[in-house]
């Protein structure tokens, strides 16, 4: 079935002169074809492996061969089919040697990084030191492909994740930049995993429950807690769970509610999860944390993972006094976290504030590496394998990642590794996990006072080509221009008397005024079978001036469409509840469907209600309205102008205007 996108269309309102363009749906038109169908990739069946080697002083090795390297699976030796050297260049990783003994071409391994900032190990002037050095790496040392994510731990807050692996240069920088710690009582609304003691009893978060606003609805299956309103998203153990925060960044749970005192085990789960991340990885931590004897076991555990940790000492160097020297060699030259950064096989900094000496150094260690590849055949067990890279001559330290899990069906995953994967459909730029399209759209409307707005989430129920007709627990994350969630919630939804049918689920979207990109993720709970979505959209500051046009819902003829309002926060006793898409759009008729996202090719005729509020003429007389639209490629070209006709006017019951469009397609 083709489809176009709707996206792409504008309306202009004219009045005595004045114009204002419609404030369309802003997802690109990448951001759509990203979300498309599940990939099949040929290169499934090669296992690839991200390699660095280090001479005895602890420099890349550069300039070897395939036949230099031993290669075993389990302790069963490999043939190597798959060879490729990268080396860093002035574009980018560059790769300088390939193996062309086989058909298949194995995907890139990008290098990525991943920027620690422990806010509770450094004190002001470090932590303000510590993003300055890595505000000055990610502007000098970035290369095309290169993928970072921003990380932390803080007192209140524990280990955080402030924005997941991208190439976005401008969402690196902000991440950086507005990383911070949280006053308690707005930690205090984070709602961590169970044992943390947050939210409600057995560590209980938000979840909500579905209502049909035109017809019956899916209802609500109730989560763990046994509390039909809670669907909790944590673990009842440490580890990267909980992935999800309700008013900061991403929190992981096993911490205390307050003063978190559990830095190490949060680095060694760390080190764990970092098993499941492919590629050529690198952890640059900004701490001035005295770890001990777990320094040196800490490093070996992230060296496992193939990731070596570049650490950088955020103290001060202020010392005065007879005995500074001996003082500076023992708690900045010889720090814990030099036996952290050399048992990984990554290099230590001292000095916080020589950025330009850390952003070269972290450059040259990171950004040379082989990727060695073999066949396997996958045994759908779920079982670790243990690879083995070694050097046929001796001499050299090589890292490179410990192994791999072989996949599994999703119900004989463990709670972390679901968490694993949820977290890479909602963060990932480009999820590791397949999901089928899940189209999405944010609608606004002006009102007196305020904007109001709803996310409008289409699921052809289908278990086939669209969303599992069975238990499913729905997603929803939104997040301001500070990276913090205003929107995070899960509903659990039954959809098993709804195959082939499409419902379109609704959301209260926030109201203050700034931009917002979202992700909504709609997952099977038996088989992990996923659909995800993305959107972005920007809510304007209000204005009593000239015209104002809102959102138009954009109709076609067919059966009416099921909609499910779920709540984005819990009931609170005295707070107003959140307007739905008919408290928004009263006129929506019972013979039309909604279209989100898409139209299906060959419709000649479209239907949009569209909310207007246009001043009085002169003397208070009814204004003259022209109304126009037209489809802009998103691709750039020439405009179509489309015939428009006003079928009707209509006021609601609280006295807001609508225009009923006909709008002919070519």
């Amino acid at each position: 079935m083709k489809r176009i996108i709707v996206g792409g269309m504008a309306f202009v309102l004219l009045a005595a002169g004045a114009a204002a363009p419609f404030p369309g749906r802003e997802e690109s038109a990448a951001q759509a074809a990203a979300q498309r169908a599940p990939r099949y990739d040929a290169a499934a069946i090669i296992k690839l492996v991200a390699v660095r080697v280090l001479d005895a002083a602890g420099r890349p090795v550069t300039g070897l061969r395939k036949e230099d390297f031993l290669l075993t699976d389990n302790g069963a030796r490999q043939v190597v089919t798959e060879f490729e050297s990268y080396v860093l260049g002035e574009a980018g990783v560059e790769l300088t040697a390939a193996g062309k003994e086989t058909p298949v071409r194995a995907p890139l391994l990008k290098r990525r990084l991943f920027i620690f900032l422990d806010l509770q190990g450094s004190d002001v002037d470090g932590l303000k030191n510590a993003k300055a050095a890595a505000l000055h790496f990610v502007d000098t040392q970035l290369r095309p492909g290169d993928e970072v994510g921003v990380i932390g731990f803080s007192p209140i807050r524990g280990f955080f994740i402030q924005e997941y692996l991208t190439s976005d240069l401008g969402k690196i920088r902000k991440a950086i930049e507005r990383a911070k710690e949280l006053s308690p009582s707005a930690a205090a609304t984070l709602g961590f995993g169970p044992d943390d003691g947050g939210g409600g009893p057995g560590g209980r978060r938000g979840g909500g429950r579905g209502a049909m606003d035109q017809s019956e609805g899916p209802g609500y299956a109730a989560g763990t807690s046994g509390d039909p309103n809670s669907a909790n998203l944590g673990r009842g153990s440490g580890g990267v769970g909980s992935f999800i925060g309700d008013s900061a960044s991403v929190s992981v749970p096993g911490t205390g509610k307050y003063a978190k005192t559990d830095f190490e085990p949060r680095m060694f789960d760390l080190a764990e999860t970092l098993k499941y991340v492919p590629g050529n990885k690198s952890l640059v931590l900004f701490s001035g944390r005295d770890l001990g004897a777990a320094a040196k076991s800490l490093g070996q555990a992230f060296g496992a993972s193939g990731t070596p940790v570049y650490a950088v000492n955020t103290k001060n160097w202020i010392m005065k006094g007879v005995m500074t020297g001996v003082k500076e060699k023992h708690l900045y030259v010889e720090h814990s976290l030099k036996d952290l950064a050399l048992a990984s096989g990554g290099g230590y900094f001292a000095d916080v504030k020589a950025i330009s000496d850390i952003a070269g150094e972290v450059q040259t260690l990171s950004g040379n590496f082989y990727v060695i590849g073999y066949y396997v055949k996958e045994s759908w067990d779920g079982k670790f394998h243990k690879v083995g890279v070694e050097m046929k001559e001796p001499g050299y330290r090589v890292l490179a990642q410990a192994g791999y899990f072989s996949p599994k069906p999703f119900a004989e995953m463990s709670d972390f590794e679901k968490e694993l994967h949820l977290f890479d459909l909602l963060y990932a730029d480009r999820p590791a996990a397949e999901a089928l399209d899940l189209p999405l759209a944010e609608l606004g409307v002006a009102l007196a006072e305020e904007r109001a707005g709803v996310v409008l989430v289409e699921a052809a129920v289908d278990p086939k080509a669209g969303v599992s007709p069975a238990k499913v627990e729905l997603m929803a994350l939104i997040r301001n221009e500070d990276l913090v969630p205003v929107v995070s919630r899960k509903w659990s939804l039954d959809l098993s008397a709804y195959n082939g049918k499409t419902l379109v689920f609704s959301i209260a979207s926030p109201k203050e005024p700034g931009k917002y990109d979202g992700r909504v993720v709609v997952r099977d709970v038996e088989t992990g079978r996923p659909a995800a979505g993305r959107f972005s959209f920007e809510v304007p500051a209000p204005t009593a001036e000239g015209i104002v046009l809102s959102s138009p819902v954009i109709l076609v003829p067919g059966e009416a469409t099921k909609l499910v309002r779920l709540e984005s926060r819990p009931a609170r006793r005295g707070q107003a509840a959140e307007r739905t898409l008919i408290d928004l759009y009263p006129f929506i008729p019972k013979d039309h469907r909604i279209v989100v996202r898409d139209i299906e090719a060959g419709t000649g005729r479209i239907t949009a209600i569209l909310p207007v509020r246009v001043p009085a003429g002169e003397g208070g007389a009814p204004p003259r309205v022209e109304v126009a639209a037209r489809l802009i490629p998103r691709s750039g070209g020439e405009e179509i102008p489309l015939d428009v006709e006003v079928v009707e006017a209509k006021t609601s019951k609280d006295g807001r205007e609508f225009l009923i469009l006909r709008i002919d397609l070519p």
